[in-house]
């Protein structure tokens, strides 16, 4: 029993330190992408604010998170990719993509190819 009461002090704190209240210190200043998630609005995806306020419409079969200030979302069931105004910059015409780093987003190619893309 002595050390019942030392151990429950020990796992609460630890359980406590993982928590978090959100924004992982982003300091970016426009909200689209630092301070939103995709969002399943039924049938389509679009972006919402973590207040709940809708920044993008959803319009998209699927979105991903932002990244490097583009975020990747499907369309007529290929992938592209939209800046932070929700316009395109990339056009769908890919089968998968990951996201941007540094510059540069892995997609697959209707031909089964892997390359690279940068947002131009």
């Amino acid at each position: 029993m002595k050390f019942l009461r030392p151990l429950l002090t020990i796992i609460i704190t630890l359980s406590l330190a993982g928590c978090s209240t959100g924004g992982g210190g982003n300091t970016m200043n426009d909200t689209v992408g630092a301070h939103s998630d995709p969002a399943d609005a039924g049938k389509h995806w679009g972006y919402i604010s973590w207040d709940g306020k809708i920044l993008i419409e959803p319009k998209f079969e699927q979105a991903k998170s932002f990244s490097d200030g583009y975020a990747a979302v499907k369309q007529g069931g290929l992938w592209g990719f939209i800046d932070k105004s929700g316009a395109f910059v990339v056009k769908p015409e890919y089968r998968r993509c990951g996201s941007f780093h540094d510059g540069l987003a892995p997609v697959l190619s209707s031909g089964w190819k892997w390359g690279y893309v940068d947002p131009t």
